[in-house]
């Protein structure tokens, strides 16, 4: 009778959670707001490096950074390298290497 008891509190409870959240229904009154976009303002003042590296140390930077994708995850990947190297105001040239798996990835990097 115990394990029965148990059961069934523990169905309740994962019943009681799996329900979704009551959203007011369309006769229920809601308070629209506008909204305004607010202009944003551009810093006037070029912030300081953190590390504190010049910028001109940075320029034509070449970096190769080896991934073990393939396939979907690697082609967003590299677009997100080439958007990138396209914005970066660093100079800063980053390629991509895909080592196929993480098996690859592991080998060329004890290897190297």
């Amino acid at each position: 009778m115990k394990k029965l008891l148990t059961l069934l509190f523990i169905t309740s409870i994962l019943i009681s959670a799996c329900g979704g959240v009551s959203t007011p229904g369309a006769d229920a009154p809601s308070a629209t707001e506008s909204v305004e976009k607010t202009p944003t303002v551009a810093p006037a003042v070029e912030t300081a490096s953190r590390l504190n590296i010049e910028k001109a140390a940075l320029n034509g930077l070449e970096i190769t950074v080896w991934t073990p994708w393939y396939d979907v995850e690697q082609s967003l990947f590299e677009s997100l390298v080439r958007q990138f190297n396209e914005e970066n105001e660093w100079g800063i040239v980053v390629s991509v290497q895909s080592q196929v798996t993480f098996a690859g990835l592991y080998e060329a990097t004890t290897a190297s």
